[in-house]
């Protein structure tokens, strides 16, 4: 069984297994709205699976890392989502996620070392960044996984931040668009 949900910077896309879409919409106010359509879905046949190709753009990437405790994130970014609801990840050559909030008042950072992490050759010496909007980001680390799922992101410096969450019998892939400021 497959989900996946696609964030943009205003809307975002579920698909599910129900054979529906679930669009949510932001609004000028404080709450959003989720609009509910019934799609035709013709299931492909297991034996046809093979035959698929993945999705180019998850071969285009500038770094590929294995993000740490997702309890641990979603904690820290609960806290820290009062300041701003923009976060940057930064992704270091050392090896290190950083997940900081930036404002006229405060800077704050939150280092994870230790991160297995690989870059492509197209970014040489730098570091990959991205901003996101936070709450995008809270609504990935709010994902239950099971005690042996692993949780692999990648990063397109600027632009998207792909997050793939493995477990024994399921497979989530989370789209999150990056925020221009």
């Amino acid at each position: 069984m497959q989900i996946l949900i696609i964030f943009t910077s205003d809307l975002v896309i579920y698909f599910t297994a129900r054979y529906e879409v679930t669009v949510e919409l932001p609004s000028a106010s404080s709450q959003s709205r989720f609009v509910i359509h019934d799609v035709p879905i013709n299931p492909l046949a297991s034996r046809l699976w093979p035959e698929l190709q993945p999705p180019d753009f998850l071969d285009t990437y500038d770094a590929v890392f294995t993000f740490p405790h997702l309890k641990t994130l979603r904690n820290i970014a609960e806290r820290i989502r009062g300041f701003s609801s923009v976060l940057l990840i930064t992704l270091t050559r050392n090896n290190r996620l950083q997940l900081s909030v930036e404002t006229d008042v405060v800077n704050l950072v939150t280092y994870f070392p230790g991160v297995d992490a690989q870059f492509s050759d197209k970014t040489e010496d730098s570091d990959c960044e991205i901003r996101v909007n936070m709450k995008r980001f809270l609504q990935f680390t709010m994902i239950q996984p099971l005690s042996s799922s692993t949780v692999t992101g990648k990063l397109v410096n600027d632009e998207q931040l792909c997050v793939k969450v493995v477990s024994n019998k399921l497979t989530c892939h989370f789209f999150i668009s990056a925020v221009s400021l």
